[in-house]
Protein backbone atom coordinates (compact mmCIF):
# COMPACT_ATOMS: atom_id res chain seq x y z
CA UNK A 1 0.00 0.00 0.00
CA UNK A 2 0.90 3.80 -0.42
CA UNK A 3 -0.75 6.40 1.60
CA UNK A 4 -0.66 9.78 0.54
CA UNK A 5 -2.02 13.59 1.83
CA UNK A 6 -2.76 16.64 -0.67
CA UNK A 7 -2.34 20.10 0.66
CA UNK A 8 -5.08 20.24 2.75
CA UNK A 9 -6.95 17.01 4.63
CA UNK A 10 -7.14 14.50 2.13
CA UNK A 11 -6.03 11.41 2.61
CA UNK A 12 -5.83 8.58 -0.48
CA UNK A 13 -5.08 5.24 -0.26
CA UNK A 14 -3.56 2.78 -3.08
CA UNK A 15 -2.53 -0.24 -3.63
CA UNK A 16 0.74 0.46 -5.70
CA UNK A 17 1.47 -2.77 -7.64
CA UNK A 18 -2.12 -2.85 -9.56
CA UNK A 19 -2.53 0.92 -9.24
CA UNK A 20 -6.32 0.93 -7.95
CA UNK A 21 -7.37 3.01 -5.39
CA UNK A 22 -8.78 1.74 -2.08
CA UNK A 23 -10.17 4.84 -0.37
CA UNK A 24 -10.38 8.42 0.23
CA UNK A 25 -10.99 10.15 3.17
CA UNK A 26 -10.53 13.30 5.05
CA UNK A 27 -8.95 13.85 7.97
CA UNK A 28 -10.72 16.54 9.68
CA UNK A 29 -7.81 18.73 10.63
CA UNK A 30 -8.72 22.74 10.86
CA UNK A 31 -9.20 25.07 7.35
CA UNK A 32 -5.61 26.87 7.29
CA UNK A 33 -3.39 23.50 8.54
CA UNK A 34 -2.09 20.63 6.31
CA UNK A 35 -1.07 17.14 7.46
CA UNK A 36 2.64 17.30 8.12
CA UNK A 37 3.50 13.31 8.93
CA UNK A 38 1.83 9.91 8.37
CA UNK A 39 2.96 7.03 10.15
CA UNK A 40 1.85 3.48 10.39
CA UNK A 41 1.83 1.47 14.01
CA UNK A 42 0.80 -2.16 15.19
CA UNK A 43 1.77 -3.57 11.50
CA UNK A 44 2.14 -7.31 13.32
CA UNK A 45 -1.50 -6.96 14.65
CA UNK A 46 -4.22 -4.45 13.91
CA UNK A 47 -2.47 -1.76 11.42
CA UNK A 48 -3.43 1.57 12.77
CA UNK A 49 -2.56 4.75 10.47
CA UNK A 50 -1.59 7.82 12.40
CA UNK A 51 -1.57 11.22 11.22
CA UNK A 52 -0.27 14.81 12.72
CA UNK A 53 -1.14 18.00 11.18
CA UNK A 54 -0.24 21.48 11.55
CA UNK A 55 -3.05 22.66 13.90
CA UNK A 56 -1.34 20.20 16.51
CA UNK A 57 -3.67 17.74 16.83
CA UNK A 58 -3.03 13.86 15.90
CA UNK A 59 -5.61 11.39 15.09
CA UNK A 60 -5.38 7.54 14.40
CA UNK A 61 -7.33 5.67 11.78
CA UNK A 62 -8.12 1.89 11.65
CA UNK A 63 -9.81 -0.14 8.06
CA UNK A 64 -8.19 3.00 6.50
CA UNK A 65 -7.39 0.75 3.54
CA UNK A 66 -10.69 -1.24 3.44
CA UNK A 67 -12.44 -0.95 0.30
CA UNK A 68 -16.39 0.33 -0.15
CA UNK A 69 -18.54 0.30 1.47
CA UNK A 70 -16.38 -0.32 4.49
CA UNK A 71 -15.12 3.10 5.69
CA UNK A 72 -12.16 4.20 7.64
CA UNK A 73 -12.84 4.86 10.97
CA UNK A 74 -11.28 6.83 13.49
CA UNK A 75 -10.12 5.35 16.99
CA UNK A 76 -8.38 8.48 18.67
CA UNK A 77 -7.48 12.38 18.21
CA UNK A 78 -5.97 14.74 20.30
CA UNK A 79 -3.59 17.56 20.73
CA UNK A 80 -0.51 16.67 21.37
CA UNK A 81 1.10 20.06 21.52
CA UNK A 82 -0.49 22.88 22.68
CA UNK A 83 -2.61 25.49 19.85
CA UNK A 84 -0.40 27.50 18.01
CA UNK A 85 -0.47 30.82 16.71
CA UNK A 86 -1.16 31.02 12.87
CA UNK A 87 2.09 32.54 12.23
CA UNK A 88 3.60 29.57 14.30
CA UNK A 89 2.61 26.77 11.97
CA UNK A 90 5.79 24.77 10.43
CA UNK A 91 5.64 20.79 10.27
CA UNK A 92 4.61 19.04 13.82
CA UNK A 93 7.46 17.03 14.22
CA UNK A 94 5.90 13.27 15.34
CA UNK A 95 8.05 9.95 16.44
CA UNK A 96 5.96 7.14 16.90
CA UNK A 97 7.09 4.32 19.24
CA UNK A 98 5.96 0.94 18.67
CA UNK A 99 8.19 -1.15 21.46
CA UNK A 100 6.50 1.46 24.35
CA UNK A 101 3.15 2.56 22.43
CA UNK A 102 3.97 6.11 22.89
CA UNK A 103 3.91 9.19 20.71
CA UNK A 104 6.85 11.99 21.12
CA UNK A 105 5.82 15.18 19.43
CA UNK A 106 7.70 18.38 19.03
CA UNK A 107 7.31 21.82 16.99
CA UNK A 108 7.91 25.45 17.38
CA UNK A 109 7.63 25.35 21.72
CA UNK A 110 10.14 25.00 24.01
CA UNK A 111 8.92 21.46 24.80
CA UNK A 112 8.59 17.73 23.60
CA UNK A 113 5.81 15.73 24.75
CA UNK A 114 5.87 11.99 25.59
CA UNK A 115 2.35 10.68 25.07
CA UNK A 116 0.83 7.39 26.13
CA UNK A 117 -1.53 6.48 23.06
CA UNK A 118 -3.41 4.18 25.15
CA UNK A 119 -4.57 6.27 28.15
CA UNK A 120 -4.33 9.68 26.30
CA UNK A 121 -1.82 11.14 28.85
CA UNK A 122 1.14 13.13 28.35
CA UNK A 123 3.94 10.96 30.47
CA UNK A 124 6.63 13.20 30.15
CA UNK A 125 7.52 16.68 29.09
CA UNK A 126 11.00 17.68 27.85
CA UNK A 127 12.59 21.01 27.73
CA UNK A 128 14.37 22.24 24.29
CA UNK A 129 16.40 24.35 23.63
CA UNK A 130 15.57 24.60 20.28
CA UNK A 131 12.68 24.99 17.85
CA UNK A 132 12.58 20.92 16.45
CA UNK A 133 12.41 20.17 13.08
CA UNK A 134 12.49 16.25 12.91
CA UNK A 135 12.39 13.16 15.58
CA UNK A 136 14.03 9.80 15.92
CA UNK A 137 14.57 7.05 18.55
CA UNK A 138 17.62 5.23 19.03
CA UNK A 139 17.10 1.54 18.05
CA UNK A 140 17.98 -0.43 21.14
CA UNK A 141 16.07 1.50 24.32
CA UNK A 142 13.74 3.83 22.56
CA UNK A 143 14.53 5.89 26.09
CA UNK A 144 17.18 8.43 24.14
CA UNK A 145 15.09 10.97 21.55
CA UNK A 146 16.96 12.28 18.54
CA UNK A 147 15.86 15.97 18.19
CA UNK A 148 16.77 17.55 14.89
CA UNK A 149 16.72 21.11 15.05
CA UNK A 150 16.26 24.21 13.10
CA UNK A 151 19.61 25.41 14.13
CA UNK A 152 21.04 22.40 11.74
CA UNK A 153 22.33 20.60 15.37
CA UNK A 154 21.04 17.25 16.54
CA UNK A 155 20.10 16.90 20.26
CA UNK A 156 20.01 14.08 21.98
CA UNK A 157 17.72 13.79 24.57
CA UNK A 158 16.93 10.47 27.69
CA UNK A 159 13.82 10.36 29.17
CA UNK A 160 14.73 8.52 31.80
CA UNK A 161 16.93 11.24 33.28
CA UNK A 162 15.01 13.37 35.93
CA UNK A 163 13.79 16.68 34.89
CA UNK A 164 15.31 19.20 33.66
CA UNK A 165 18.46 16.78 32.94
CA UNK A 166 17.11 15.03 29.54
CA UNK A 167 19.77 16.78 27.28
CA UNK A 168 23.06 14.31 27.36
CA UNK A 169 24.65 15.45 24.11
CA UNK A 170 25.00 17.38 20.59
CA UNK A 171 25.91 16.50 17.83
CA UNK A 172 27.29 19.62 15.61
CA UNK A 173 29.28 19.96 12.12
CA UNK A 174 32.07 22.63 13.90
CA UNK A 175 33.35 22.52 9.55
CA UNK A 176 29.92 23.86 8.30
CA UNK A 177 29.20 27.46 8.63
CA UNK A 178 26.04 27.81 6.58
CA UNK A 179 23.27 28.92 7.92
CA UNK A 180 20.39 26.06 7.34
CA UNK A 181 18.13 23.86 9.25
CA UNK A 182 17.86 20.21 9.83
CA UNK A 183 15.13 18.59 7.24
CA UNK A 184 15.45 14.85 8.44
CA UNK A 185 17.06 12.80 10.82
CA UNK A 186 16.97 9.06 11.38
CA UNK A 187 18.06 6.28 13.74
CA UNK A 188 18.55 2.85 12.26
CA UNK A 189 16.18 0.92 13.66
CA UNK A 190 18.47 -2.60 12.66
CA UNK A 191 21.46 -2.71 10.36
CA UNK A 192 24.76 -1.13 11.79
CA UNK A 193 22.40 1.40 13.74
CA UNK A 194 23.46 4.25 11.54
CA UNK A 195 22.66 7.70 12.96
CA UNK A 196 22.04 9.87 9.34
CA UNK A 197 20.86 13.81 8.99
CA UNK A 198 20.08 16.03 6.30
CA UNK A 199 19.59 19.82 5.96
CA UNK A 200 18.22 21.75 3.35
CA UNK A 201 21.09 23.21 1.69
CA UNK A 202 21.97 19.82 0.31
CA UNK A 203 24.22 18.54 2.75
CA UNK A 204 23.99 15.24 4.25
CA UNK A 205 25.68 12.94 6.98
CA UNK A 206 26.87 10.28 8.97
CA UNK A 207 27.20 10.31 12.56
CA UNK A 208 29.34 8.69 15.18
CA UNK A 209 27.05 8.06 18.04
CA UNK A 210 30.12 8.01 20.63
CA UNK A 211 32.08 10.72 19.57
CA UNK A 212 29.45 12.93 18.31
CA UNK A 213 31.61 13.53 15.25
CA UNK A 214 30.97 13.69 11.45
CA UNK A 215 31.89 9.91 9.94
CA UNK A 216 30.78 11.08 6.20
CA UNK A 217 29.28 13.93 4.79
CA UNK A 218 28.71 15.02 1.44
CA UNK A 219 26.81 17.58 -0.42
CA UNK A 220 23.45 15.52 -1.83
CA UNK A 221 21.67 18.37 -3.76
CA UNK A 222 21.82 21.63 -4.80
CA UNK A 223 20.77 24.24 -3.85
CA UNK A 224 17.47 22.80 -1.61
CA UNK A 225 17.07 19.53 -0.54
CA UNK A 226 13.02 18.55 -0.21
CA UNK A 227 13.24 15.00 1.53
CA UNK A 228 15.18 12.23 2.48
CA UNK A 229 14.66 8.71 3.99
CA UNK A 230 16.66 6.22 5.05
CA UNK A 231 16.10 2.55 5.19
CA UNK A 232 15.49 0.05 8.61
CA UNK A 233 18.05 -2.80 7.35
CA UNK A 234 19.58 -1.99 4.18
CA UNK A 235 23.11 0.77 4.59
CA UNK A 236 21.11 3.20 2.18
CA UNK A 237 18.96 6.33 2.05
CA UNK A 238 17.41 8.54 -0.51
CA UNK A 239 16.72 11.69 -1.31
CA UNK A 240 15.05 14.39 -3.12
CA UNK A 241 15.55 17.99 -4.24
CA UNK A 242 13.40 21.10 -5.92
CA UNK A 243 15.97 20.48 -8.52
CA UNK A 244 13.97 17.12 -9.55
CA UNK A 245 16.27 14.75 -9.08
CA UNK A 246 16.32 12.00 -6.47
CA UNK A 247 19.49 10.09 -5.93
CA UNK A 248 20.32 7.31 -4.33
CA UNK A 249 23.48 6.61 -1.90
CA UNK A 250 25.11 4.44 0.48
CA UNK A 251 25.95 5.27 3.35
CA UNK A 252 29.63 6.18 2.45
CA UNK A 253 28.50 9.05 0.35
CA UNK A 254 28.61 6.60 -2.49
CA UNK A 255 25.95 7.77 -5.65
CA UNK A 256 23.72 4.06 -6.39
CA UNK A 257 20.92 5.76 -8.54
CA UNK A 258 20.09 9.38 -10.12
CA UNK A 259 16.22 9.41 -11.16
CA UNK A 260 15.41 12.52 -13.79
CA UNK A 261 12.42 11.16 -15.36
CA UNK A 262 9.31 9.32 -14.87
CA UNK A 263 9.93 5.57 -16.05
CA UNK A 264 9.31 4.14 -19.76
CA UNK A 265 9.60 5.36 -22.96
CA UNK A 266 10.15 9.46 -23.10
CA UNK A 267 9.16 9.57 -19.83
CA UNK A 268 8.22 12.85 -18.62
CA UNK A 269 11.01 14.86 -16.17
CA UNK A 270 9.95 14.38 -12.47
CA UNK A 271 8.30 17.49 -11.22
CA UNK A 272 9.91 18.59 -7.34
CA UNK A 273 10.36 16.22 -4.89
CA UNK A 274 7.80 16.62 -1.62
CA UNK A 275 8.30 13.31 0.08
CA UNK A 276 9.80 10.03 0.27
CA UNK A 277 9.70 6.89 2.29
CA UNK A 278 10.84 3.15 2.17
CA UNK A 279 9.24 0.49 2.25
CA UNK A 280 9.58 -1.45 5.93
CA UNK A 281 11.76 -4.57 4.71
CA UNK A 282 11.85 -4.56 1.13
CA UNK A 283 14.32 -2.42 -1.03
CA UNK A 284 11.24 -0.32 -2.50
CA UNK A 285 10.82 3.44 -2.06
CA UNK A 286 7.83 5.69 -2.74
CA UNK A 287 8.49 9.00 -4.17
CA UNK A 288 5.57 12.12 -4.08
CA UNK A 289 5.76 15.09 -6.50
CA UNK A 290 4.43 18.56 -6.56
CA UNK A 291 2.75 17.54 -9.42
CA UNK A 292 -0.12 15.39 -7.04
CA UNK A 293 2.25 11.93 -8.59
CA UNK A 294 3.27 9.20 -6.68
CA UNK A 295 6.11 6.68 -7.96
CA UNK A 296 7.28 3.63 -6.83
CA UNK A 297 10.79 2.76 -7.30
CA UNK A 298 12.85 -1.12 -6.34
CA UNK A 299 15.49 -2.57 -7.01
CA UNK A 300 14.10 -4.59 -10.25
CA UNK A 301 13.50 -2.93 -13.28
CA UNK A 302 9.45 -2.21 -12.45
CA UNK A 303 8.53 0.86 -10.87
CA UNK A 304 4.91 1.41 -10.57
CA UNK A 305 3.38 5.56 -11.21
CA UNK A 306 -0.19 6.66 -9.72
CA UNK A 307 -1.78 9.91 -10.86
CA UNK A 308 -3.39 11.07 -7.02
Amino acid sequence: LVVVADHSDRITVWNYTTGAQLRRFCNGNVRGSRISKMMFANLHDSPLLVVASTDGVTRVWKEYDSEPPGEATLVTTWRVIPILPATERPSLALEWQQSHGQIIAAGVRTSMYVWDVATELCVKEVKVDAAVTCLASEGSSKALIVAGCVDDKIRLYDVRCPTPQHLVGIFEDFGDTSKSWMCHVAAQQYGNGALISASDNGTVRHWDWVGRQVITSFAAHSPHLMACAVHDYAPIMVTGSSNQTIKVFNQSGSRISLLKHHYGFLGRRIAPVSCLAFHPFNLTFAAGFMDSIVSVYGAEASRSTVQV
